[in-house]
């Protein structure tokens, strides 16, 4: 008998079980891996290109700054030289070193002319100095001459000759180059200046203790000022002072003078009192008088 039983085929359905390992779990497991990686590394950029951007600026600033420190030395250095360096010493007359020059318009009084100059060595008379205050300085000068050679009338004029030459114009300010020098507001004052003196008397010894015991003579010298304007006598005597140098080295006297000396400084004013070389006077204030001469000395 046939068999009519019909029979039905089932299929079967398999899952496979893919390992964790697998290509296809790398695949699709890993990309939620990356995604969450990349926002880290481009923060580390940043980060470095940051740090690297503020690197070189502070270098910059650096070698800028230790730039500008090494020449603002420079320039400190050129303004304001050292006091250990040495000086060179100068023959020409000069009493001050020169550091920061004055402006024209800052002084008191004008300079005087190349003609002024020569003619106050020259003991010329300048116009207009009967118009002008009077100031009168009686100068000790300690003078050692050569053998037994006793001071006469000849060699009194030449002493007289070189002190006018040299120290008057001195005084007036005529060796100060006003670009280049400091000098006092009121430091161009004297408008005109002449010497004059006798022989010594006899009996009158000089002042130094060393000299003294040498053929010396003491020569007292009248120095007569015409100034522009009252000025402490004070700061006159140490213009004075300040020339004891040049009256020492600088008057190319003869070889009869062997030594001149400023040692004493006397202020004719009644008011002032005498100064002895080389103490320095005191800086007590006291003024040129107030009134202007009526008559004018002659000089010799």
């Amino acid at each position: 008998m046939p068999n009519n039983t019909h029979q039905e085929t089932i299929p079967v359905v398999t899952a496979q079980v893919v390992p964790e390992d697998s290509p296809r779990n790398h695949s699709s497991g890993n990309r939620p891996s990356r995604s969450r990686r990349g926002p880290y590394w481009c923060w580390c950029l940043v980060v470095v290109v940051i740090l690297l951007i503020v690197g070189g600026a502070l270098t910059a600033w650096f070698f800028i700054t230790r730039r500008a420190i090494s020449s603002n030395d420079n320039n400190e250095a050129l303004q304001y030289p050292s006091s250990s360096a040495p000086s060179a010493a100068s023959s020409d007359i000069g009493t001050s070193s020169p550091t920061s020059p004055p402006f024209l318009e800052d002084l008191l009084y004008p300079p005087p002319t190349e003609e002024d100059c020569k003619a106050i060595a020259r003991n010329a008379t300048i116009a207009g100095r009967e118009e002008m205050y009077q100031a009168n300085y009686d100068l000790g000068l300690d003078v050692v001459l050569s053998d037994n050679i006793k001071m006469t009338r000849t060699l009194m004029d030449e002493l007289l000759d070189a002190i006018q030459e040299k120290i008057p114009p001195s005084l007036a300010g005529c060796h100060i180059l006003v670009d280049d020098e400091f000098v006092e507001d009121w430091r161009f004052v004297i408008f005109d200046a002449f010497v004059n003196g006798n022989n010594v008397q006899p009996g009158e010894s000089c002042m130094d203790e060393n000299l003294a015991a040498q053929n010396c003579h003491l020569v007292s010298v009248k120095l007569n000022l015409f100034l522009k304007g009252p000025v402490r006598f004070l700061d006159i005597i140490d213009l004075i002072s300040d020339e004891e140098v040049n009256i020492r080295s600088h008057l190319d006297l003869s070889a009869v003078f062997s030594i001149v000396k400023l040692v004493q400084i006397d202020s004719l004013f009644p008011t002032a009192s005498p100064t002895t070389m080389p103490t320095r006077p005191s800086k007590v204030p006291s003024f040129a008088p107030s009134t202007k001469p009526s008559i004018s000395p002659s000089a010799n």
